[in-house]
């Protein structure tokens, strides 16, 4: 039943952004990717920041491009910015759990 919503709801949410252009399909194709791979490898792993690294950059893209415009010279600061705040962001997450993880023997990006 789960995979079926995960199904469905991918669909439609890729319908959806059909009609913002191609460009914009293929960063929405990207963003759900990269959230499939964490939910189904990385997740309580120590590579869990891998997505974050990646995904965290494509959401300022996403609604950029969305609009149906190029991307202006300063994303070439911002994505490497946005970057390293998903890394960051994946650590502190993941220290929220630092003793439980360490306790289970879990090998999350925290330990």
């Amino acid at each position: 039943m789960a995979r079926a919503v995960w199904v469905g709801s991918a669909a439609i949410g890729l319908l959806l952004v059909v009609p913002s252009g191609a460009v914009t399909l293929v960063v929405a194709v990207l963003g759900l990717s990269i959230g499939y791979a964490y939910d189904r490898f990385a997740k309580g792993t120590a590579w869990s920041w891998v997505p974050f690294t990646l995904a965290i950059p494509l959401v300022p893209v996403y609604g950029w491009v969305g609009t149906g415009q190029a991307l202006p010279s300063a994303f070439a600061v911002l994505v490497p910015c946005a970057a390293l705040a998903g890394a960051a962001l994946a650590i502190a997450n993941a220290s929220a759990d630092f003793e439980r993880d360490r306790a289970s023997g879990a090998a999350s990006v925290a330990i």
